[in-house]
């Protein structure tokens, strides 16, 4: 979940929220070198790999972070266009 608030702004202190998800399966051993935390653990079916194994940015596109993000992305630009 990833939440946008602006409670200083002129629209009545607007809240925006998104959601993304990333399927996966928790390994019972570490797989990859890169990445920090769960990543090594983090097995991504689709690609066969775990985050530690996809690398910086191939993660950071299937991540639920971006997937928030790009969920997020509409309704912040309606937001601001509102602003204008």
């Amino acid at each position: 979940m990833l939440a946008l608030a602006d409670v200083s702004g002129p629209l009545d202190d607007a809240v925006i929220t998104a959601e993304g998800v990333c399927e996966g399966v928790v390994l019972d051993a570490p797989r990859g070198t890169g990445g920090f935390g769960y990543d090594p653990l983090f097995l991504v079916p689709d690609i066969g790999q775990t985050f530690a194994e996809l690398g910086v940015g191939p993660k950071g596109e299937r991540s639920h972070r971006a997937r928030a993000m790009q969920a997020m992305r509409p309704q912040l630009l309606a937001y601001l266009a509102k602003l204008r």
